[in-house]
């Protein structure tokens, strides 16, 4: 059952892959066509591994599909999505400059010293005013891509996709034979926004989770370094140190901190970084938001972010409350609650952002979380991919964030009355 499922959602992708090199605008009923097909697969898959249990053979499976899904992502061309010619701008940025944050891409229009193939990149670039938003360990992907092949998305893809294996050998080494691993290697959201369109989440995800399981390995010196690097890579990681780095020694503290630092401070000194441009993003940015949206529509922009900034800040007290230290026993700390208050109060939810939520879903399956990471793809019903007039591109139609919101409220009402009965601690063996 587990492999014709897998061929089912591997049929789906290929025709996705194929579509994304032939359409263009894709059609966006194409679109979910092939990812409800995916989506069908991979919560199948999950619910019959759970009910029977995980062989030898499922698991020759899951990680089988796992590749051959990556592998036609990567044949597939980015699906409505453009960030990827900021990252490509970077490389060179960085390759030719060592500083990627000091100069916008707009100080290059009508650069005649910018070669043809990334004059063409320049021009598609979003927000060409602001320097780049994303971290150093990101950067540091995007100039190691550049050296392999400037200007080409393959390299980008192929780090990333190494990336995203990494962490599924990470999860399967936590897991062993559980049927939440095929939610990870299977996961639709995750290999839209990676294997097809190469977004950086994974990298944070992958530092992240490497660093948690060195700290359940007892192996904190390490696991210190690893999550200085996520938190280079995105920065809200930062929200789930304090609990996973509680109790330990300050020299532990001290190797975070100078491995953060060691990733700023080259451009920290030269006057530039990536805070800029978030604080620009923060400040002033929304996209397919829930509660900011209702509380903006009370309060204004910046009333809704005080009162989202202190009803995150209250539910953060309570989070931390319950979860600093736990990675130091056998259950890890639940991040993935940590993550939907953070997104459900948050003024931009990106899709992409969810990546970081599919391997905690991996450790602790919940009917909520599948359906957030699913119903988070309706993201992309924007006016500009329904080609609807009298609208921003990036607004959403009245009755897009329903769909994704409602779905999730519904499954969370159910899923945390059943998790008081049933949830069982993730078990990690040290090494």
């Amino acid at each position: 059952m587990v492999a014709l499922l897998g061929l089912a959602a591997a049929i789906a992708y290929a025709v996705l892959a194929a579509a994304s090199r032939l359409s263009n605008p894709l059609s966006l009923l194409l679109f979910y066509g092939c990812l409800a097909i995916a989506s069908a697969a991979c919560i199948g898959a999950f619910f019959v591994l759970k009910k029977r249990g995980v062989s030898r053979a499922d698991l020759r499976w899951i990680a089988a599909y796992a590749v051959v899904f990556r592998l036609i992502g990567f044949l597939g061309q980015p699906i409505y999505e453009d960030d990827f010619y900021r990252y490509l701008w970077d490389g060179r940025a960085f390759a030719l400059t060592g500083n990627p944050y000091q100069h916008p891409p707009a100080e290059s229009f009508g650069d005649d010293g910018v070669p043809p193939e990334f004059g063409e990149i320049l021009s598609r670039i979003n927000f060409p005013e602001l320097p780049t938003i994303y971290g150093p360990a990101c950067e540091l992907v995007f100039l190691l891509s550049y050296w392999i092949s400037p200007g080409e998305l393959w390299p980008m893809k192929l780090l990333f996709l190494a990336t995203d294996l990494g962490l599924f050998w990470v999860l399967w080494k936590i897991l062993g034979p559980a049927a939440g691993l095929v939610l990870y290697a299977w996961s639709p959201l995750l290999l839209k926004e990676i294997a097809f369109t190469s977004h950086t989440d994974v990298l944070a995800a992958f530092l992240l989770f490497a660093g948690m399981d060195r700290i359940a390995a007892r192996r904190p010196g390490i696991a210190a370094g690893l999550l200085g690097l996520a938190v280079a890579a995105r920065f809200f990681v930062i929200l789930l140190i304090p609990a996973l780095l509680w109790r330990q020694r300050a020299r532990i503290w001290a190797i975070f901190s100078a491995v953060l630092l060691a990733m700023y401070l080259p451009f920290a000194v030269r006057g530039s970084s990536d805070a800029a441009s978030v604080i620009t993003f923060a400040s002033g940015w929304e996209f397919n938001s829930f509660v900011f949206a209702v509380l903006r529509a009370w309060f204004g922009g910046t009333g809704g972010r005080i009162a989202c900034a202190a009803l995150f800040l209250a539910f953060y007290v309570w989070w931390f409350r319950k979860n600093a230290g736990t990675a130091l026993g056998t259950t890890l700390v639940r991040g993935d609650l940590l993550l939907a208050a953070l997104f459900l109060i948050s003024p931009v939810v990106n899709p992409w952002y969810l990546v970081l939520l599919v391997p905690f879903l991996a450790l602790q399956p919940s009917l909520w979380g599948i359906t957030a990471v699913t119903t988070v793809l309706l993201a992309y019903c924007t006016a500009a991919n329904l080609q609807l007039t009298g609208m921003g591109g990036f607004d959403h139609p009245w009755w897009v964030r329903p769909l994704e919101i409602v779905p999730v409220l519904l499954a969370a009402s159910i899923s945390f009355a059943l998790e008081r009965r049933t949830a069982k601690p993730v078990r990690v063996t040290p090494d």
